[in-house]
Order: structure tokens, then C-alpha cells, then sequence
């Protein structure tokens, strides 16, 4: 038997020994070589996770900053923070407690739980259960420490540091502009709601105005509307008007007022301490006065002071109504919300006077349509009449009809188809006009003597059969004129006919006076006079003196007053009962161009 190969295969041979700790040699370097490079990369991925942790809080800070401040310029509202904006404050916050906990430093332990503190409560409204998250992670940022191996301190201090601070800044002004917001919020929901309240209100109101309610109780209800939203004891209306003393004011509707100070106060003039009802300067505003108790006519009762809130509805230098709210001075002065009801419902109830009065002309230029072509059919038809009775009466062989009676029947057959002329003259002139009342004038050269002749002897024609002259009185020269010829024959005419028709006996003269710039005629009768409550209306369409008058259109002295008043002219009247009228026409002189200086 052999013994050489049981020496190869002794496990504790020196050459054995020697490979197994040249292996284990190899496997240790080896080891500790990537143990090494693993931390060596650890070390770097700290060193990085730091800078990463603090440009992160300092981007994520920057970014809330001016996405605050964005949302507050625009008047946006905060809104809630949403799991994923949580989820992001988290990680940053994770990131900072890793940078500052595996550092091993006391101060940085406290720091760090004051920034996760004032992130978790001042920061961003968190959502119900987030500080337990918050916490969660700062427990595993802790409990990382006795892992890994310790980084750079001064980087982790740093991180966290900065995290602190600005968390700190970042809650004071959040929670400063958080208020401001919901300051603003609340002011901008009251001033809506008070808009909606107001709007419905004048909604309410547009609907109300455009019934078929009368002046009168159109007035009314503006009172009444506004003494109810404005919250007032007593609403005035009064209309301003200019009248021969200056402008005066009037009450003419009213609610909340007992009935003897209503009584006390109608058709008066008001006081004209009550300057803001007489001035003109509020017009198109609302003004706020303060004026005694006693301008309400409740006499002496004591010396308080009610304040007053002008609301002027219809802007014009001659008339105009304004609305006056009235309490008590005590209360204080009224407020932003009744101004701006009263701002909102002034051109609303100015427009409803408006229309009221578009509405009232409509009706009164229907009637008068009516009525003219009522008369224009009747005076029309009765002359026809007449002149057909004479007619049969002279070709009536059967009825002998002697020389002077024919001539007397053919006079009364000329005479009414005479009127029956100036009728249809009337009507056309008042055609001729165009839609907006103006007059087509014709300037010419005018022989005034002939024009004045012919003017009177076409009235003594008119007046054949009647106990009455018509003389002219006017100098002996006469210039002659540039005027319309045709419109100054009508007027003339117009105004010796209507003397006619009102003067039985007696006479009626034609004077003329002519001065430096003006001329003026003058036709004076003897008649019965008229009325002084009819002067107003007296030229007016429709209008004549009393019932029972001679026959017409009603329409004489309404065409002579347009004519003037297209001529650049004036007419006037006075009268006396029982004694007699003189109407007088005042034209601009102008003189022809070959007339005598």
C-alpha cells in the first residue's frame, strides 16, 4: 500500500492556511471596499438630500409667497388644502427632519419641533387628522438616526433652520392675510346681498309704474314706495315751478302725513328756507338737508330738526318734482343703502313721469283730432246746408222770389260760402305745418297800406247786416316791409273775425304803431269781454270764450298764435267783462331794401 496521497488532503497543512486567508483576505477587501463606496454614496446622498431639502423649502415658501399674493390681488378666497398640497408639505418637511435628526443635536431636535408646530397649525388650514401625519413622519425622521451613519451637521442645522424660520413667516402672513380675506369676503357678501335687495327693488318698482295710474296717484305711489324702503316717517312730492314772483314750490302728493297737516300744507308755497326744493343746484342729485319741525306745518310743538332727502325727478328750468323723504334729525343722516335706493329709483320715477306725459299728450292729441274732425264735419256741413236751401229757393218756379229778395237770398248764399272758405283755409294752414310744429315762412317784399285796406274791407264784407264798423286807424305813410304776406293776412283776418263774432254792436278798429325795431297791431272791440279764467286757454285749440259762442273750429286764435310765434313775434290780450278785448301783435320790424329811411 501506498502513503503519498494522504499527506495531500490534510486539511491543516501550511499551504492550506495560507490559500484560506488569502481568500478570506480577498473577500474582506473586497467587502469593505463596497462598504466603503456604499458609504461613501450614502454620505454624498445626505450631503445631497440637504441642499435638495433646503432649495425645496425655500422653493416651496417662495412659491406659497406669491401664490398668496396672486389669489388676494384677484380677490380670489383661500381655498383648503387638498391631500396631494399636504402630501407635498409633508415631504418637505420629512426631508428637513432627516437633514436635522440624524445630526444627533438637541437644538435641533427643538427647533425642528417648533417648525413642525407652526407648519401644522399656521401654515395651511390642514384638514382633519394631517398633525397626526405631520407627527408620523417626524417619528420616522427620528428613529432614522439610530440607522444611519451621522452627515454633516452643519447642513442638517441649516435645513432646519431655515425651515423654522419661514414657517414662522410664512403662519404670520397667512394668518394676517386669511383675515383680511375674510374681511373683505364678508363686506363684499353684504354689499351683494344689499345689491340683489336694491335691484329687486327697482324691479318691483318698473313693474308697479307702468299701470294705468293717473298723475295724481302716480305720485302718490312714488311716495309710498319710498317711505317704505327708505324706512320714513312722512314723503313730500313737490313740484317747482317759475311763476311771476320767482320759482315757488308746491306740495302736490304725500304719504305717512296725519290728514290736518296734509290739509295745512296744500296749495301753500313751502318756506323758502327750503332752499334745496327752490335752487337748482341738486338737479340730478340726492341731497340730504336739515330743516325745523315746524316746515311740516306741525306748528311750535318743540325745536327738533328732521332731516330731509332730496330726490329730484324731472330735471327743466321751469317746472320739476322732487320727492322729499322726512325723519327725524336724531336718527342720524341717511345712509349709504337709502342713497343708493334713492340714486337707483330717481331716473326709474322720472322716466314713469316721463312716460305719463307722453302718454297724456297722446290722449289729449287723440281728442283733439277728434274733436277737429267733429267740428271740421259739422261747420263744413251747415253751410253747405244753407246754400242749398237758398239755392232751391231761387230755382223754385213754384215760389215767386222778387228782385230784392233774390238778391238778399244770393248775398246769405255768398256770405256762407265765404265762411265755408275761411273754414277750409283754417284747416289747410294748420296742415301746412310739419310734424315737429314749425311754420314754412315766406319773406317778401309787402306794400303794408294795402295789405291793412284789404285786411279791413274783406271784415266790413263779413260784417254786412250787422250793427257794426270797422275802421282802420294807422299814420298816413306807411313803409313797406319784408314779412311773410300770406301769414300776416290770416293773423289779421283771424283776429277782426273773431271780433266780429263777439261784438253785436259797436265797432271794432285796426290801429298799427310802428317804432325803431318793431311793429305792432292792435284790434280792439266792443264786445262782451271775456272771462278772466278763459284768458289762460284762449289760445289754445278748441278753446273759445263760453259756451253758446258763435259757430267755428275753435281754431282762429290758436292759428294766430303759431303764425306770431314763427313770425319771431308775440300776441297778448286783455279784456274786461262788458267792456270790451284788445288783442296786440308785436312783430320785429324789417324794412324793405328800397323802402324810405
Amino acid at each position: 500500500m501506498s502513503s503519498a496521497p494522504a499527506e495531500e488532503s490534510l486539511p491543516h497543512s501550511p499551504l492550506s492556511r495560507a490559500e484560506n486567508f488569502r481568500s478570506r483576505l480577498l473577500i474582506g477587501s473586497t467587502v469593505i471596499l463596497f462598504s466603503n463606496l456604499i458609504f461613501a454614496g450614502a454620505d454624498l446622498l445626505l450631503v445631497s438630500s440637504n441642499l435638495l431639502a433646503i432649495w425645496a423649502c425655500k422653493l416651496v415658501q417662495i412659491l406659497e409667497i406669491f401664490w398668496v399674493r396672486y389669489r388676494l390681488r384677484n380677490g380670489a378666497r383661500m381655498p383648503e388644502m387638498n391631500f396631494l398640497g399636504m402630501l407635498l408639505v409633508s415631504t418637505v418637511l420629512a426631508m428637513t427632519a432627516l437633514s436635522g435628526y440624524i445630526s444627533q443635536e438637541t437644538e435641533t431636535t427643538q427647533i425642528l419641533a417648533i417648525a413642525i408646530l407652526f407648519a401644522s397649525a399656521g401654515i395651511v388650514p390642514w384638514p382633519r387628522g394631517s398633525q397626526l401625519i405631520v407627527a408620523l413622519v417626524a417619528v420616522g425622521a427620528i428613529s432614522a438616526q439610530q440607522i444611519l451613519m451621522e452627515p454633516r451637521p452643519s447642513l442638517g442645522l441649516l435645513a432646519v433652520w431655515s425651515g423654522a424660520a419661514c414657517s414662522v413667516l410664512m403662519a404670520d402672513l397667512l394668518n394676517r392675510r386669511r383675515a383680511q380675506v375674510e374681511d373683505s369676503e364678508r363686506v363684499a357678501r353684504r354689499r351683494e346681498r344689499e345689491q340683489r335687495e336694491i335691484t329687486d327693488i327697482l324691479l318691483s318698482g318698473s313693474s308697479s309704474v307702468v299701470g294705468g295710474l293717473g298723475q295724481g296717484d302716480l305720485m302718490t305711489f312714488f311716495c309710498e314706495t319710498l317711505s317704505r324702503q327708505l324706512g320714513c316717517r312722512w314723503v313730500l312730492a313737490i313740484e317747482t315751478r317759475v311763476e311771476d314772483n320767482g320759482r315757488i314750490a308746491l306740495p302736490v302728493a304725500q304719504f305717512g302725513l296725519p290728514d290736518r297737516d296734509w290739509a295745512s300744507l296744500q296749495g301753500v308755497p313751502m318756506d323758502r328756507s327750503l332752499d334745496g326744493l327752490i335752487e337748482p343746484r341738486y338737479r340730478g342729485e340726492v341731497a340730504e338737508i336739515r330743516v325745523p319741525r315746524n316746515r311740516l306745518g306741525r306748528g311750535g310743538e318743540d325745536d327738533a330738526e328732521l332731516s330731509v332727502l332730496l330726490i329730484r325727478l324731472r330735471n327743466s328750468d321751469d317746472a320739476g318734482v322732487v320727492l322729499t323723504a322726512w325723519r327725524d334729525a336724531s336718527a342720524g343722516p341717511f345712509g349709504e343703502r337709502e342713497r343708493t335706493i334713492a340714486q337707483g329709483m330717481a331716473p326709474l320715477l322720472s322716466a314713469s313721469l316721463e312716460q305719463r306725459r307722453l302718454l297724456g299728450e297722446l290722449e289729449a292729441t287723440q281728442v283733439w283730432q277728434q274733436n277737429f274732425l267733429a267740428s271740421l264735419s259739422h261747420e263744413l256741413r251747415t253751410p253747405l246746408n244753407i246754400i242749398l236751401g237758398y239755392m232751391e229757393m231761387l230755382l223754385d218756379q213754384d215760389l215767386p222770389v222778387s228782385e230784392v229778395e233774390a238778391r238778399e237770398l244770393q248775398e246769405k248764399v255768398k256770405w256762407n260760402a265765404s265762411n265755408q272758405l275761411r273754414l277750409v283755409n283754417e284747416a289747410l294752414e294748420l296742415s301746412r305745418q310739419d310734424e315737429s310744429g314749425a311754420v314754412v315762412i315766406r319773406r317778401d317784399d309787402v306794400d303794408l297800406r294795402a295789405l291793412l285796406e284789404q285786411s279791413l274791407e274783406e271784415a266790413n264784407l263779413q260784417a254786412r247786416g250787422k250793427n257794426v264798423r270797422i275802421v282802420g286807424g294807422f299814420p298816413a305813410e306807411l313803409p313797406r316791409i319784408r314779412t311773410d304776406a300770406v301769414k300776416l293776412r290770416i293773423i289779421l283776418g283771424n283776429l277782426l273775425d273773431n271780433a266780429r263774432k263777439f261784438t253785436h254792436k259797436g265797432a271794432i278798429s285796426l290801429q298799427v304803431e310802428i317804432l325803431a325795431d318793431t311793429i305792432t297791431f292792435r284790434v280792439r272791440d266792443t264786445g262782451r269781454g271775456i272771462a278772466p279764467d278763459v284768458l289762460p286757454e284762449l289760445f289754445r285749440a278748441f278753446r273759445q270764450g263760453e259756451r253758446g259762442d258763435p259757430g267755428g273750429l275753435g281754431l282762429g286764435l290758436y292759428i294766430v298764435r303759431r303764425l306770431v310765434q314763427s313770425l319771431n313775434g308775440e300776441v297778448t290780450v286783455t279784456s274786461e267783462l262788458g267792456t270790451g278785448s284788445q288783442f296786440s301783435v308785436e312783430l320785429p320790424l324789417v324794412l324793405s331794401e328800397d323802402a324810405d329811411p
